[in-house]
């Protein structure tokens, strides 16, 4: 489990600053300035919670603001040492304070100082991005194939009901002799 934490922390880090990450669900829904908020499920009618087992925390990383690494309470030291905004020397000092993110520094240092865990931490960074390039590729050439052949329907449509060229031509943008082609397989 340490060694996905620290993972996670390390790909987050590399790829670019924690205030530049795309939102992947973005809830404009908190109008309080708090960083953090926990909620539960909870019956409508009752009020009662479902379960003990289960919590939503938010954290808006954007909101979160440290002026004294010493004096922040236990839960907002990890939340700064997952902050961009927290230094390297300001996250040795909060695990001098909380053993848990010292025990996760430490490994995170033994993993980057590890050349066969680092290499295989680039080899899945690298699948990753190639992964996310070929299915934005991918679905990019879907779309352009989707346009095109929705051309070719509106194209075929016209024909079938006698439209002229000229006209199918400026509403769909192919040529006259892309129509042309296209009427002698309705023939």
């Amino acid at each position: 489990m340490d060694f996905y934490l620290i993972h996670f922390h390390l790909s987050l880090l590399s790829l670019f600053s924690l205030d530049n990450i795309p939102s992947i669900i973005y809830l404009n829904y908190f109008s309080h300035d708090r960083y953090h908020s926990s909620h539960h499920v909870r019956d409508d009618i009752n009020q009662s919670i479902l379960t003990n087992d289960l919590e939503m925390h938010f954290i808006e990383l954007k909101k979160f603001k440290f002026s004294d690494i010493k004096k922040l309470k236990r839960a907002d030291t990890w939340i700064a040492y997952f902050s961009s905004k927290c230094t390297d020397e300001e996250r040795k000092i909060i695990a001098m304070t909380n053993p848990a993110i010292k025990e996760a520094l430490n490994y995170e240092m033994m993993f980057s100082q590890d050349e066969v865990k680092r290499r295989e931490y680039e080899l899945q960074e690298k699948a990753i991005r190639d992964y996310n390039a070929t299915m934005l590729y991918n679905r990019k050439e879907g779309k352009q194939e989707g346009k095109q052949e929705e051309k070719y329907e509106n194209a075929v449509r016209g024909l079938k009901n006698n439209i002229s060229l000229d006209a199918i031509s400026t509403i769909t943008g192919l040529t006259i002799e892309q129509l042309k082609e296209i009427q002698k397989t309705l023939l």
